[in-house]
């Protein structure tokens, strides 16, 4: 074997490596998708879990998002909304319709 067979052989050694790597990635995606579209999560609220899940299971936020069809913006939204005064109002709401009624 001369320089030029060994140099061609090193290039695909690589190249066979860089190509193992993508099939990975992309089995480990498909499995991802797989076990996510099992859970039924199709809310709004489901899918951030659901990219929780899958960067749990080794995938990148962007390749995640982009798999469940999300913002990463939204991953990071937060509400401002008090929710124990959304509950006392809507309690306080319902008492009211309740009283008219009776």
């Amino acid at each position: 074997m001369d320089v030029d067979d060994a140099r061609r052989l090193k290039s695909l050694e690589t190249e066979n490596g860089k190509l193992k790597r993508l099939l990975a990635d992309r089995l480990l995606e498909i499995e991802v998708l797989k076990e996510i579209n099992a859970k039924k999560m199709v809310s709004a609220r489901g899918r951030p879990q659901q990219v929780g899940y899958a960067r749990s299971r080794g995938l990148s936020a962007r390749r995640a998002c982009a798999l469940v069809a999300t913002a990463r913006s939204g991953l990071k939204f937060e509400s401002k909304r008090d929710v124990a005064a959304l509950r006392a109002a809507a309690a306080r709401i319902e008492r009211d319709v309740q009283s008219r009624r009776a």
